[in-house]
């Protein structure tokens, strides 16, 4: 996207990933804001974003700050966990996956586009890309 001429912001928790995605913006002389940090923590601003993508970061209190981060007709992608079967047991410290047919309720304002969900091993992955509804005056 950086070789389209958009201004490509990223943001992650892992310095490594940042890291490497430093290196391969330099080797390709793309600009990049890069941060290393919480998503959730990140100062998103009204209308600002065309595009946002989210992988794998499902802390629902970041929803609504997404959806009012996008430009009208901006498109939100993501990828999530998914619990699959709700008698499992979470195996990892700390998450919360989404529940089955969750994800769209908690994008109020966009219209979706695309909606997947599917099992993997003992957990499930939802995808998702919803669309910005332009509000008529």
């Amino acid at each position: 996207m950086a070789n389209r001429s958009w201004r490509v912001c990223g943001v992650d928790l892992s310095e490594v990933a940042i890291g490497k995605l430093n290196q391969a913006a330099h080797k390709l002389n793309v600009n990049l804001d890069l941060l290393v940090g919480d998503a959730s923590e990140y100062k998103f601003g009204p209308a600002r974003f065309d595009l946002i993508v989210l992988f794998y970061h499902a802390d629902r209190n970041l929803f609504p700050k997404l959806v009012s981060a996008l430009t009208p007709r901006g498109l939100l992608i993501c990828k999530l966990s998914l619990r699959w079967d709700t008698g499992a047991r979470l195996t990892a410290f700390g998450t919360d996956p989404l529940n089955r047919d969750e994800l769209p309720s908690l994008f109020p304002g966009l219209h979706v586009l695309h909606h997947r969900e599917r099992q993997v091993r003992d957990r499930g992955v939802v995808e998702f890309v919803g669309r910005k509804e332009v509000l008529e005056m």
